[in-house]
């Protein structure tokens, strides 16, 4: 990629770029990030025992793309030099449509959500409209579902999830109050948000503990 035998916008030269620097300097023990390979294994492990839900690959166990895998190496590998505690905060995936973005959210999602020991820990799907995050939800929902080692631990309860949606769409009160009631956000997963600037709108700076009271 970074040599150009593989075609690619400069945006992804780039990170490709940043990825390899920051790698020798971890490497090198320069700086004040370490990568650790373990924890992006992790991750990936994880998603690796979820079924596909869609197309030629359905039912079989999700075999991440080079891509992907380069996203999870990103976001889970990078920590501060002694410590677990992630480099990246927040990563922002631009694929076309079609190409795999919610078979990644998904999985990101549970992991963050479920295993990755943050004590009371909640996902959000977000997206431009609730039906456009639902389709994340109910990728992740069918996932669990599918899955015999993880359904007998994780209770997935979408008609619960969708009345509080349809009660919120109905009063603007309950809306307003479900943005202030659930703060321990540890993942948003963000579907379909087409701009940069989309994005932007979407993160609210009124949720925090003095927006609660």
């Amino acid at each position: 990629m970074v040599a150009g035998e593989i075609p690619a916008g400069r945006y992804v030269r780039l990170a490709c770029e940043r990825f390899l620097s920051d790698l020798a300097l971890a490497e090198a023990g320069e700086g004040p990030w370490e990568f650790r390979p373990d924890l992006a294994e992790a991750a990936m492990l994880f998603a690796g025992l979820l079924p596909n839900i869609k197309g030629p690959e359905a039912g079989r166990p999700l075999r991440l793309m080079p891509w992907q895998r380069f996203v999870f190496a990103n976001l889970f590998g990078f920590v501060e030099r002694g410590t677990a505690t992630r480099r990246f905060r927040q990563g922002v995936v631009f694929v076309p449509r079609g190409n795999g973005k919610t078979t990644l959210a998904g999985p990101i999602a549970l992991y963050l959500t479920f295993v990755d020991g943050e004590g009371g820990a909640e996902g959000y799907a977000a997206a431009v409209t609730r039906n456009q995050a639902c389709i994340l939800f109910d990728v992740a929902q069918q996932m669990v579902r599918r899955s015999a080692g993880l359904r007998d631990h994780f209770a997935v309860h979408s008609d619960a999830i969708r009345a509080i949606m349809r009660q919120a769409c109905n009063n603007t009160a309950q809306e307003t109050a479900a943005k202030t009631r659930h703060l321990n956000i540890w993942v948003g997963a963000d579907e379909a948000l087409f701009s940069t600037r989309a994005w932007q709108a979407a993160r609210d700076p009124a949720l925090t503990l003095e927006a609660r009271a």
